[in-house]
Formats: structure tokens, C-alpha cells, sequence
């Protein structure tokens, strides 16, 4: 098995869809990973493989907020503040994390590449809506904007 790298492949598109083996759609290469192989004559052999729990991170959230506020002075008690905020002011989506099972045969005999077959090991197939302080937060941009008089 090859050492484990990160690819950084997006999310396909809706109606796109990758070609299994190929690396375009991959997080991580899915070629650096296979099932262990299991003895049925002897299955106290099995063993669950070298990778540690939680060694692996997936894309991460990123999300920018942004408010500009201006006071304009009407007369010697009136003000007038306008204001303008956008959260998820980068547009940015949140992506989910990798598929992670290997669906790979551990039979003894059998090809054990977690890459083979028409699977998604190690591709990103969605994005996920984290909690925010108004609700699940689909990463989209939302502006807000408002003016009030004090006085």
C-alpha cells in the first residue's frame, strides 16, 4: 500500500458523477488503504489494521460574519444608524466528511484495495449544516439590512 496522502477533491456537482479509481473526487487516496485479510481456518489471526482512532481530519468548517455600522448626525438629538451584516459573508459551503467503510472483500483470495467496485471510499458526497446561533447554518450568505433614528 502506498503512504497515505491527502488529494483534496471537491464534492461532484448534482447530476456529475466520478469514475471509481480515479482521484478527482477523492479527499484522500483510497489506494493507500485495504481490508486486512482474514484466515477462516484460523480467524484469531484477523487483525484491525495500523491506523489510529481520530488520525485523519476531514475538510473543516470556515465561515466569516461581517457588520459595518454608520451613525450620521441628523440635528443635535436625532441620529440617524444604518447598518449592513451578512453572515456567512464568504459563501463558503460546508462540506461532509469522507466516506469511510472499505468495502472491500477480506476473503482470503479476493482483491483487498478499499478502491475497487463502484463505492465512495474516501469521496466527499455532501455538505452538512453545522448549528448556529439562528438554526443549521447551510454556509450560504445572508445580508441583513436595517436604519433606525434615535433620538
Amino acid at each position: 500500500m502506498k503512504p497515505f496522502r491527502k488529494l483534496g477533491g471537491k464534492a461532484p456537482r448534482t447530476g456529475v458523477s466520478c469514475a471509481v479509481g480515479t482521484p478527482t473526487c477523492s479527499y484522500f487516496d483510497p489506494s493507500s488503504f485495504a481490508a486486512p485479510e482474514i484466515d477462516p481456518k484460523n480467524p484469531a489471526t484477523a487483525h484491525y489494521g495500523n491506523t489510529n482512532r481520530n488520525e485523519f481530519r476531514g475538510p473543516g468548517f470556515f465561515n466569516m460574519n461581517l457588520s459595518v455600522v454608520r451613525d450620521f448626525k441628523i440635528r443635535e438629538f436625532a441620529t440617524l444608524q444604518v447598518r449592513g451584516d451578512a453572515f456567512g459573508f464568504t459563501n463558503t459551503p460546508h462540506f461532509n466528511n469522507p466516506g469511510a467503510s472499505c468495502p472491500a472483500s477480506a476473503n482470503p483470495g479476493q482483491p483487498h484495495s478499499c478502491n475497487t467496485g463502484n463505492n465512495n471510499f474516501g469521496v466527499i458526497t455532501g455538505v452538512v449544516q453545522p448549528g448556529g446561533f439562528f438554526g443549521p447554518d447551510p454556509g450560504n450568505r445572508v445580508v441583513w439590512l436595517g436604519a433606525a433614528v434615535t433620538f
